[in-house]
């Protein structure tokens, strides 16, 4: 496996038929983020970095890409745009939620 250091390029390898794995990173979960989460969970990820593999993308297509199949779930199909959008989604964290 081999970092990879563009996003794009990662993002096509889970759209091909390729099976040699990359791995990229969207950088280092931000330290307010981390302090809530350990305020929270008692986890503590100061200094964690948020990593992504080709084959987590490719599931995530798989399974949340099809609009049509997303629609019947009242959601929206993922799209290569979205994946950039992680880190932010995490480094804006707000709150937990937990389910039993």
């Amino acid at each position: 496996m081999e970092f990879q250091n563009d996003l794009q390029k990662l993002i096509d390898a889970a759209l091909s038929d390729s099976n040699e794995n990359f791995i990229f990173s969207l950088g280092i979960i931000n330290q307010k983020v981390a302090e809530k989460v350990l305020l929270e969970s008692g986890l503590d990820i100061f200094d964690y970095e948020i990593i992504v593999d080709m084959y987590a993308i490719r599931h995530v297509f798989k399974n949340h890409g099809n609009s049509i199949k997303e629609e019947k779930r009242g959601q929206i199909a993922i799209e290569p745009t979205d994946i950039e959008l992680i880190s932010v989604v995490v480094n804006t964290y707000t709150n937990s939620v937990y389910y039993s």
